[in-house]
């Protein structure tokens, strides 16, 4: 009869080895990064109509003051960049879109790390797998007068528990990855076409 707390959850973790530490320690690295993405890629931060219609008349009035000051008290994310581009003396435009392509790298560069962990934790997972198989076989092989094949199963068994844990953890890291990077590309032609309308209106085109 096999032991019965390998089959509970801390049992399978437990049988995981110091690997399973290291996946455990990914997974909840991912679950604090998509909670912070959710939060940072929500509904106004991505796009506010109603901010967007006052800074399009005060860019009108060229009301900077104001710009800044409602820019500096909105979560909105493009807002930042409008501010910016609008303070600076230079020519506005070059600003706005160099400013812009600054914000989507910094977007695009921080979800990154999800999809990092998404193929981090089932290659932990791959290893953990070949090291209990390596010690399930060298188990059977100095042991003698025993039933092996039962040694062998339940060794493979524990080693296998890693491979599932990090696909796991993976699956899901990559999942939310892609669906992040879905968000900030369909909001990037929204950014360009406001920033360009709001340019125009400040040079009165």
């Amino acid at each position: 009869m096999g032991d019965v707390t390998t089959f509970t959850l801390w049992g399978l973790i437990k049988s995981g080895g110091w690997i399973m530490g290291i996946i455990i320690f990914t997974s909840f690295l991912a679950l604090a990064l998509i909670i912070r993405f959710f939060l940072l890629l929500r509904g106004k931060n991505l796009r506010d109509e109603v901010l967007e219609r006052n800074l399009m008349e005060l860019a009108k009035e060229k009301n900077i003051r104001e710009i800044n000051y409602l820019c500096s008290r909105s979560s909105y994310l493009f807002a930042r960049v409008i501010s910016y581009a609008l303070s600076r003396e230079e020519e506005k435009e070059r600003v706005m879109e160099e400013e812009g392509r600054r914000l989507v790298t910094f977007l695009q560069q921080n979800i990154r790390y999800l999809a990092d962990i998404g193929v981090i934790a089932p290659m932990l997972g791959l290893l953990g797998t070949v090291v209990g198989m390596i010690q399930a076989f060298q188990v059977v092989a100095f042991e003698t007068g025993v039933a092996k094949p039962v040694m062998l199963a339940a060794g493979i068994s524990k080693a296998l528990v890693t491979t599932a844990a990090g696909l796991l953890v993976g699956i899901p890291a990559m999942a939310f990855y892609f669906y992040f990077r879905g968000k900030i590309t369909q909001i990037i032609p929204h950014w360009e076409r406001l920033g360009e309308k709001i340019i125009q209106e400040w040079e009165g085109r």
